[in-house]
């Protein structure tokens, strides 16, 4: 043997004894424990972490049960971490077997416990689309509740909430897409998983699609097998194969996998046994959820439901109404023979094994001596701090101009909170500017008439009202949505015609209450969220989320709008890692250019990606042509970008004579080109053009008889149309030379000066520039085409004819820029304009137009579809541009992402089409490093 191989030999050995001298060590316990003992074990009970209220005795009742009811565990609910940390030595000291300590940990240690790291909701989570953020939360979850004493945390939730009107899931579930919810809940189990904790998947076989709360009865879970294969049981099923310690089931009729409506989930051995544990080859735990709730409480007597449900499958029985008499039915059915010892003894022995998991048989598992150091450190503060300025998001932006700023108009500040429990304060604080103290409103449920009269009084009177509304999901309430008593009190903010800026820091639904104005989903209501969603407002933050639901009548599964409000001064520069993305993709990217560089498909290529508006990749492969000793490219080297000059210069100049009231989308063209003059012609408007509808020829040869702007021009204004306006596309560079033609005569300057000062100068485009023919050519320019006709290697001049020929400058091509100036402008359009462009403007120029049911163009952008040179699969709402030298701009709304490919390929002949491959390859890869 190699001496150096000795103690790695034995680490290893070291780690496989490990389980087995668990399992060895489970065993020998089982061995000894009574009928009795074993039936206590599989029971785990409810307590408050604090002793005060209504439940004064709490304590001392769960300390007697632990004593005679020999309890296996405890799940221990409101309070404050230092209430759990002192009465959790306590609850340990009382049992002979040591206790597994759980906790309803839905987003953090905090959803129960005060003082600890306020992470958000699983809600907000899924709206950052981040599973590296979900593992984060996860870990930071697991380490919090370690250092308290806790073993097991009973999350994530992976219920697929599919059903709006679901009362008591809602923002506890990563959203409404199966494939969102596995990823990042097991993520987040993962996470729980690597600090040595238990992790507990909920509510098998998923709550989501439910109108019933199953505290209060048994709901109806929808659908045929297939259906629910496909949404409710796949996150649960990628889970297991993750392993996924523990299951806890939900109290839900699923006739669709084969089991009487009748029967709860909890009490079926068809769902738990033949689907749980042997479709989706679950070996964990599996426990109930509570015994006390409505969903089972009553089908039967209490003792039975225990039964029922160790028969079933499950080995954790949860919160029973009478532990002692629960158990008492356990051992009897049991000694009768109607309960396997068999069975008794497999659920001991998984829980026993997991007590051994968390090292509570070795003496481990207990309140760690330095707990308080170990809350709310500064790694996880700044953890939460991402997921809340990952996860708020802007839904919907009518009628209201944001950043929300100190203006003439009066505002009125007014919070609604379901029960008063000081939440709001710090978001009416941060807008407190805006308005004056006497309009400032407070409201909740039971808020009294003159109060309410209040509130529609002042909000009637104002200009702008900006409602924050905390609207938790509550167990045993029955609903989620406004009661009727605030309806009325919030006519104004409906209906009004002030502008109305709306934030729900709970349930994001609430947008149907209110149509129109600006509408924001934060998910939760900690301090940190609100002031979060105040900085996002005013322009000081983006918004960068995305919604994990759709709304009904608001937005689809996975909108959001970026706003990047603040200045357009140079993009902030990360790492992949930083912003949710594979930190090898770099390096993925530099080989797949340097093989197509290899391969023949350009001499040179520079990519670029941005994500939520940070430059997150940027790397160059080649050099300007195929010579040994030529330059190599850099993010420096300008390329000739070709027609996405139609995007980066011609659109945005005619959307800022649009934004300037000097021009119409729908002003005829002959209004500003008079020349454009012939039948049919007078119906053709500027939105025709720039949507690539207007009837015009694709592209006609003028450089071969004609020369100069204005002949080209003209020349382009006397063709004929195809077709009818507005009936087809036809994608067309005549187009486009008018479009330049009627921003000169608009603009009254030229083409080039007028997008040089109202582009590209604010957006920070430094490099993006025209090459006047007449001038010298741009040597540091990639060169384009071998072209006899024009003596040679075409370099630094424009390698379109067309545009060489008007002296380098047109609206459809003759754009140079680098790969930083391409990234500025997409990372501007993924975010609302950037003050430059106004954002109701880019919404037009980046969605279907709908001219003749077209969906294929918005305003100048294609919308790109899966498949094409934009990815095998490519998300709803993508659009981009292509530029024939072998440059693309791709941006993709739903991930806010921003690709820039920019290539030579064209060099040295434009016979070469290898940069479809090379294109569809790098989105492809981008969308893959998703993490």
């Amino acid at each position: 043997m190699n001496p150096h191989h000795g103690p790695l030999l034995v680490h290893l050995l070291a780690l496989l004894a490990a389980p087995l001298a668990a399992q060895d060590e489970a065993q020998a316990l089982l061995g000894k424990l009574s009928v009795e003992q074993k039936a206590g074990q599989l029971f785990v009970s409810w307590s408050l972490s604090r002793a005060e209220g209504d439940k004064a005795k709490n304590h001392e009742r769960m300390l007697s049960w632990i004593r005679d009811a020999q309890l296996g565990g405890v799940i221990l609910s409101l309070g404050t971490v230092e209430d759990a940390a002192n009465l959790i030595p306590k609850l340990q000291a009382a049992s002979q077997v040591p206790l597994l300590l759980a906790g309803d940990f839905e987003g953090g240690v905090w959803f129960r416990l005060t003082g600890a790291c306020e992470l958000g909701n699983q809600m907000l989570l899924g709206a950052t689309q981040s599973a590296s953020l979900a593992e984060q939360a996860g870990r930071i979850t697991a380490r919090e509740a370690k250092a308290l004493g806790f073993h097991w945390v009973f999350a994530p939730v992976l219920d697929v909430n599919s059903n709006p009107q679901n009362p008591i899931i809602n923002v506890r579930s990563f959203g409404e897409d199966p494939q969102l919810v596995a990823r990042l809940g097991t993520a987040f189990a993962r996470g729980v998983r690597s600090e040595g904790l238990i992790a507990c998947g909920k509510h098998f076989p998923g709550h989501g699609d439910v109108d019933t709360d199953s505290h209060l009865a048994l709901p109806t879970v929808p659908g045929d097998g297939a259906q629910l294969r496909a949404r409710e049981l796949l996150p649960f099923a990628l889970a297991a194969k993750e392993g996924l310690e523990s299951v806890m089931t939900g109290h839900l009729a699923v006739p669709g996998l084969g089991e009487d409506p009748a029967v709860p989930a909890t009490m079926s051995r068809k769902i738990l046994h033949e689907v749980l544990r042997g479709e989706l080859g679950f070996t964990g735990l599996v426990v109930t959820d509570a015994l006390d709730m409505g969903g089972v409480k009553g089908k039967l007597p209490p003792g039975e439901v225990a039964v029922k449900a160790l028969l079933a499958g499950a080995d954790v029985l949860l919160m029973p109404p009478d532990p002692l008499a629960a158990r008492a039915e356990v051992v009897e059915a049991v000694k009768a023979g109607r309960v396997p010892m068999e069975r008794l003894d497999d659920a001991v022995l998984r829980i026993l094994r997991m007590k051994a998991r968390v090292g509570l048989l070795a003496g481990g598992g207990r309140t760690a001596a330095d707990w308080q150091q170990q809350m709310r450190t500064p790694e996880a503060e700044a953890v939460a701090d991402t997921i809340a300025a990952r996860g708020i998001t802007l839904v919907r932006e009518l009628g209201a101009e944001l950043p929300l700023a100190k203006r003439r108009k009066s505002t009125a500040i007014v919070t609604v909170v379901d029960k008063d429990e000081g939440q709001g304060r710090v978001f009416a604080d941060a807008m407190a500017d805006l308005g004056k103290p006497e309009d400032r409103v407070r409201l909740s449920f039971a808020s009294p008439r003159e109060e309410l009269e209040r509130a529609l009084r002042i909000t009637s009177e104002v200009d702008r009202v900006v409602l924050a509304l905390h609207v938790k999901v509550r167990s045993y309430s029955g609903g989620i949505g406004l009661p009727p008593l605030l309806h009325d009190a919030l006519a104004f903010v409906r209906t009004g015609k002030g502008e109305k800026v709306v934030v729900s820091f709970g349930n994001p639904y609430l947008a149907r209450d209110f149509p129109g104005g600006v509408y924001v989903a934060a998910y939760a209501d900690t301090e940190r969220i609100e002031r979060a969603a105040a900085r996002a407002l005013r322009g000081q933050a983006p918004f960068l989320g995305r919604l994990p639901v759709g709304i009904p009548g608001v937005a689809a599964a996975g909108s959001g709008l970026s706003r990047y409000l603040g200045p357009a001064d140079e993009i902030a520069k990360g790492t992949p890692s930083d912003l949710g993305l594979d930190p090898a993709l770099p390096k993925q990217l530099s080989a797949l250019l340097e093989r197509a560089v290899a391969d023949g498909a350009f001499p040179a290529a520079v990519c670029m990606v941005a994500r939520q508006g940070v430059n997150v990749v940027q790397v160059a492969a080649g050099r300007l042509d195929y010579a040994a000793d030529s330059w190599q490219v850099g993010a420096g080297t300008p390329f000739d970008l070709a027609s996405l000059t139609k995007v980066c210069a011609t659109t945005p100049a005619v959307l800022r004579l649009v934004a300037d009231d000097k021009l119409s989308l729908d002003d005829p063209v002959q209004k500003w080109v008079p020349a454009f003059t012939g039948t049919g012609k007078d119906k053709v408007t500027i939105r025709h053009l720039l949507a690539h509808n207007g009837g015009l020829p694709a592209y006609e040869r003028y450089y071969r008889t004609t020369k100069g702007r204005d002949a080209i021009v003209a020349a382009a204004a006397a063709e004929g149309l195809m077709t009818e306006p507005g009936t087809s596309v036809t994608y067309s560079d005549l187009g486009f030379v008018l479009l330049m033609a009627v921003v000169e005569k608009c603009s009254g300057e030229p083409f080039e000066t007028f997008v040089q000062r109202e582009v590209w100068q604010p957006l920070g485009m430094k490099n993006a520039r025209f090459v006047p023919v007449t001038g010298a050519p741009l040597t540091a320019a990639a060169p384009t085409e071998r072209d006899e006709q024009r003596g040679g290697v075409v370099h630094g001049f424009v390698h379109d004819e067309n545009a060489f020929a008007m002296g380098g400058i047109s609206g459809h091509a003759g754009m140079f820029a680098t790969a930083p100036d391409v990234l500025a402008f997409g990372v501007a359009m993924l975010g609302g304009g950037r003050g430059v462009i106004p954002s109701d403007l880019v919404e037009p120029a980046t969605t279907p137009t709908g001219i003749g049911g077209d969906t294929t163009r918005g305003l100048g952008f294609q919308l790109l579809q899966p498949g094409s040179w934009a990815g095998t699969k490519v998300p709803p709402g993508a659009f981009g541009h292509t530029g024939f030298t072998g440059t693309s701009l791709w941006c993709d709304p739903q991930h806010d992402l921003c690709v820039v490919l920019l290539t030579n390929r064209v060099h040295p002949t434009r016979v070469n089409n290898k940069i479809l491959g090379v294109r569809r390859a790098v989105h492809d890869l981008v969308l893959g490093s998703l993490r």
